[in-house]
């Protein structure tokens, strides 16, 4: 089962996918939760501890790269990288609730936010 979440900032997105992952949990599911908000809160509101050991997806660029199998220059992307290892290496656990952030796209510039779609699309198949 996949929920996602979304709606104008401050109706209470946060606060409904904490209960609604520590429900699951209690009711025997496994929960994975990707905090894909610009502003992440999520840690905080399941009670993770020492936020800053999280790596916001976004902010790992050469990974992202690497995985999603962009060139230089070219504007393709590999839409099926090989994610398997990032859950165990990038997530953190409170009381069987599992989180990932994606993070916010910092600059404008920067283009489209390909690397960081393709790799959370497949996190989450």
């Amino acid at each position: 089962m996949k929920i996602a979440i979304s709606g104008k900032g401050g109706v209470g997105k946060t606060t409904i996918m904490a209960m609604l992952a520590h429900q699951l949990r209690e009711n025997g599911k496994e929960v994975l939760v990707i905090d894909a908000d610009p502003s992440p809160h999520m840690a905080q509101t399941i009670g993770i501890e020492n936020v800053e050991r999280i790596t916001p997806i976004s902010e790992m660029r050469d990974l992202l790269v690497e995985r999603s199998g962009k060139v230089a220059g070219s504007p393709f992307y590999n839409i099926n990288p090989q994610v398997d290892d990032l859950l165990s290496r990038f997530m953190l656990e409170k009381d069987g609730i599992r989180l990932m952030v994606l993070g916010a796209i910092e600059t404008g510039e920067g283009g489209c936010a390909c690397a960081e779609n393709t790799v959370l699309k497949r996190l989450l198949t």
